[in-house]
């Protein structure tokens, strides 16, 4: 089932779709395409990310409606991914008639509240204020009346004494972050009875990566794209059809633009059962290395060499949302190893935002006695866990649910990690920096490179007198500060 999906702000529903998707839980639904209203949105961060397409189109000219001018972008752009299924995910403008006609019963929507209660903007505030005992969120259909479609599925969250805006807004977002992604994996069973699932996949070099992306972005590509493993030096293209036919005839219309010395292997074209499907991720996911750290798929254990001396830590892409062969990922991992070849292993280490915890547990891993991490989503929290469980690390590191004001129950820190993203790295530059402790460290990652000298910029000016250091690797960038 091809999914759209539309958004105007940080984009974490959309990320926990995403997520979903990487770790096999999203059925046998797939993230085509994100699309913004606002050109500096931060879900417009996550298609690098994810590997998906992700694209701003400008709905000028009214500001909190789709209609006239830019209604007709929006469909144009949406339908030119064939979409199954178009999901809002924090897309803030009022829906008119164009587009739901264009996509009729194809479009879903979340909203912060127990509808039919509390429609309409500020429903979580809505609900504190009117004192009710309880809220949560619901997932329903969009019809022309905003709030009012046919309730697909709704989670219910307990409001207790003394709640706030803040603490009961974590916790109606936890219970969206884990609602959205279950309906859609179910929409998608029922979906997929319609049609079997064809893989398509070719090896390319890995140095052609950059030209087949842009190939595929001047094409607007929907149905294929470019998986690349930089720690094995390959790279694919590949795409998921409807059918057999559909497959060779899209590759056959693509492979006509490429140079044919960027393939490196021949064509597979195969069925996939229903277990191939959701294990298909599998294939793209290998070891990877950083001096003794050696982050391994769990399911090559049995034929892993391991050399003598390396730490291993075992992973599940399916549960824990990657191997850490993304480069954001990796920019942290290499700092973190030269920190502990550097100073050794007896400073205290924090995680921000810790994901599926890998770094942190890398951090343990390499001998530094004390580390924790936090995320905002309990269900990071538990992922990072489980990891530490698989690996004989539970109870190693403090994980808790936690944010950039109030996570940093451990600070300060001798080295502060946050692979995050650019925009909400310079909004708690104040947080961040007051967490390192003296001579310490603050390593963050998730800059894309063209962000990397705003980002600087912010932390230095904040920092005087701070080290500062930065890498590029890909279209990704690390920034470095060691504290006097």
């Amino acid at each position: 089932m091809r999914v759209v999906i539309l958004g105007s702000g940080r984009g974490s529903n959309a990320e926990a779709i995403l997520q979903a998707q990487q770790a096999g839980r999203l059925g046998r639904a797939r993230v085509v395409h994100i699309f913004a209203d606002k050109p500096d949105a931060g879900i417009l961060a996550l298609g690098p990310r994810f590997g998906v397409p992700a694209k701003f189109v400008d709905p000028a000219p009214f500001k909190t409606k789709l209609e006239g001018a830019g209604e007709e972008r929006f469909i144009a752009a949406v339908r030119a991914c064939a979409p199954d299924l178009v999901v809002l995910a924090g897309f803030m403008r009022v829906i008119k008639p164009g587009f739901l006609n264009a996509f009729a019963g194809k479009i879903i929507n979340l909203h912060p509240s127990l509808l039919p209660a509390f429609p309409g903007l500020d429903g979580i505030g809505q609900a504190l204020r009117a004192g009710v005992k309880e809220t949560g969120c619901t997932v329903h259909h969009v019809t022309l009346e905003v709030d009012a479609g046919e309730i697909i599925a709704q989670a219910r969250v307990p409001i207790a004494p003394g709640e706030t805006l803040e603490t009961l807004s974590a916790k109606v977002h936890a219970a969206e972050h884990a609602l959205l992604p279950g309906v859609i994996a179910r929409m998608s069973e029922a979906h997929a009875a319609k049609a079997a699932v064809h893989e398509f996949k070719i090896e390319v070099a890995l140095a052609t990566v950059p030209a087949i992306e842009d190939l595929l972005a001047e094409r607007e590509e929907q149905r294929l794209m470019v998986l690349e493993d930089k720690p094995s030096g390959r790279a694919w293209i590949t795409g998921y059809f409807d059918s057999r036919a559909q497959a060779e005839d899209g590759w056959r219309d693509f492979s006509a633009a490429l140079d044919a010395a960027w393939i490196v292997g021949a064509a597979e074209l195969r069925e996939l059962p229903d277990t191939d499907w959701k294990d298909s991720y599998k294939a793209h996911f290998k070891a990877s290395a950083f001096g003794p750290l050696h982050w391994v798929p769990v399911w090559e254990r049995e034929t892993y060499q391991v050399p003598a001396g390396a730490k291993v830590l075992w992973l599940d892409p399916g549960m824990a949302f990657g191997t850490g062969n993304h480069e954001t990922t990796r920019l942290v991992a290499e700092r973190l190893v030269a920190f502990a070849a550097a100073k050794g292993t007896d400073a205290r280490v924090i995680d921000a935002g810790c994901g599926s915890g890998i770094l942190a547990l890398s951090a343990a891993l390499l001998g530094f006695r004390e580390v924790s991490g936090f995320d905002n989503d309990p269900e990071a929290i538990r992922v990072s866990e489980e990891n530490a469980a698989m690996n004989g690390l539970a109870g190693r590191v403090d994980f808790f649910v936690g944010d950039l004001t109030t996570g940093w129950k451990h600070a300060p820190a001798g080295l502060v990690l946050a692979n995050i993203q650019a925009d909400v790295l310079v909004r708690f530059t104040t947080e961040l920096l007051g967490a390192v402790a003296p001579g310490g460290q603050l390593v963050l990652s998730g800059i894309l490179e063209r962000e990397l000298s705003a980002v600087r910029e912010a932390f230095a000016a904040a920092a005087p007198g701070w080290r500062v250091d930065a890498r590029v690797m890909g279209e990704w960038s690390d920034l470095l500060l060691e504290r006097p």
